[in-house]
């Protein structure tokens, strides 16, 4: 009586897998590629929060840290990474007091100045547009007012004409979230990796001496 050799079940599963394999090997790879760009995606858009202390030269010479936080997500366009900026803020943190003014948080602009005006006792802070440059129009003017940044009309002609000093950081997005204090911080406020350097106008930021107060005759 002849018998024939019986065929493991294991083996038929191998051969059947690798056919299947090799029959949509390119499908495979595609559905692979797919998931990995709807990853990169999802990384891309976020949201993505960083928060930092960061301390602050004020106009009478005292020295705050404040707390900075932004929430953005990462752009692609024609290979180049850029940034949408959702919200940012800031709020002074340390020395504790009770009349420091509160939190103030926008969506789509930068803190660049924050200070205390000396004549009318109100704390102020002067922000931009994210993807705004030095001396571009679109800045705005906060006064705290009752428990509230109320916005202004226009940036005080004062500031303008004193080309008062940036004293925040600008690429916010450029943070890596450690405490930065204000001699670390000084290079970026005037060497080009601030985007701002002075509270200025678009036709001053033209010029050498932009962020030079004028001189009296």
């Amino acid at each position: 009586m002849s018998t024939e050799p019986s065929v493991d079940s294991g083996d038929t599963f191998s051969a059947s897998a690798y056919r299947f394999f090799r029959r949509h090997l390119k499908t495979l790879i595609f559905l692979l590629v797919i998931f990995g760009i709807y990853l990169w995606y999802q990384d891309m858009k976020g949201p993505h929060e960083f928060t930092w202390l960061e301390e602050v030269e004020l106009a009478d010479d005292r020295r705050v840290w404040v707390e900075r936080q932004v929430k953005l997500s990462y752009t692609a366009l024609a290979g180049r990474r850029g940034v949408d900026l959702w919200r940012s803020s800031v709020e002074i943190k340390t020395p504790e007091r009770s009349d420091w003014p509160g939190a103030w948080s926008q969506d789509r602009e930068v803190p660049i100045l924050i200070d205390k005006d000396p004549d009318t006792g109100e704390w102020f802070i002067v922000s931009a547009w994210y993807k705004a440059r030095i001396g571009d129009e679109i800045q705005s003017e906060y006064r705290f007012r009752q428990g509230e940044w109320v916005k202004q009309d226009q940036v005080s002609e004062k500031l303008i004409e004193q080309r008062r000093k940036i004293n925040l950081l600008s690429l916010v997005w450029s943070q890596d979230e450690s405490d930065i204090g204000w001699e670390e911080k000084q290079e970026s406020l005037t060497m080009g990796v601030s985007k701002f350097r002075c509270i200025t106008t678009l036709e001053l930021a033209e010029t050498d001496d932009a962020c030079e107060p004028p001189t009296e005759d």
